[in-house]
Order: structure tokens, then C-alpha cells, then sequence
């Protein structure tokens, strides 16, 4: 996930804080009917419940930012490598990708060193199955 700029997250801040000033507010008027120290005990645990869901939000956009920075930039300045792609599906073995260890097994004998090296990449590459890995070194 990358933040594109700080308007989003002063977007998000500016709406979490009108959402808890305006539960706070329809707390308080529903409490006409309470008494005065159970009024007074709901008011103080509100604005206490406030402060603490600020908090959490204004730390969580700061983890934010900072995940998106470490993510966009490497320390030296350069960008992020690109992951490695995968390789092609060993086209030899007939839906290699449905195929469970044991189905691939016995099919790896009649492969010649070439396709072996292919699977082995492949296999390496994506489910990295030890007993087919184990067959192919």
C-alpha cells in the first residue's frame, strides 16, 4: 500500500475527529434523563475513550507514513528492486500446477535434464515442495 500524499492522511484525521466529536455530542444529549454523577462519570469516560481512539489513529498513520516511505525508497536513495518474476509453468507436464508431489514423482524419470532444471526453478520459485526439490537436485 502506498500513501500518495499527507491530504489523505489530514483527510482521514480531520474525519475521525468529527466522527468522535459527534458521538460524543449524541452520547451527552441521550443522557438527559441519567443522573447527575452518572452524566458526569459517561461525560469523563467519552472524552477519555476520545483521546485514546485519537491516539491509536494518529499512531497508526504514523506507522503508515513510515511503512510507505520505507517501501517507496531503499536507504540509499534508490528504489525498491522489483520482485524476481516467476518463471513459466513447465508447459511439458500437463497441468503441472494442479499436480500434487506424488503425482510429480514418477513423471520427473522420463524428463530430460533440461526440463528437470526448468521444474526445479519453477518448483523452487513458487510451492518449493521438498520432495520434489529433494528428487530434482
Amino acid at each position: 500500500m502506498t500513501v500518495s500524499n499527507d491530504g489523505h492522511l489530514d483527510a482521514i484525521t480531520a474525519s475521525v475527529a468529527r466522527l468522535g466529536t459527534a458521538l460524543e455530542r449524541l452520547a451527552i444529549a441521550s443522557t438527559g434523563s441519567l443522573g447527575s454523577e452518572t452524566k458526569e462519570r459517561l461525560e469523563r469516560e467519552l472524552r477519555q475513550a476520545r483521546a485514546v481512539g485519537e491516539f491509536a489513529v494518529l499512531a497508526a498513520l504514523s506507522k503508515l507514513k513510515n511503512s510507505a516511505a520505507d517501501a517507496q525508497v531503499s536507504p540509499a536513495g534508490d528504489r525498491s528492486p522489483e520482485p524476481e518474476p516467476v518463471p513459466p509453468t513447465p508447459s511439458f507436464l500437463e497441468d503441472y500446477d494442479t499436480l500434487t508431489a506424488s503425482q510429480i514423482l514418477p513423471l520427473l524419470a522420463n524428463l530430460t535434464t533440461e526440463q528437470k532444471d526448468l521444474v526445479r526453478t519453477y518448483e523452487a520459485a513458487t510451492r518449493r515442495r521438498p520432495r520434489v526439490l529433494d528428487a530434482l537436485a
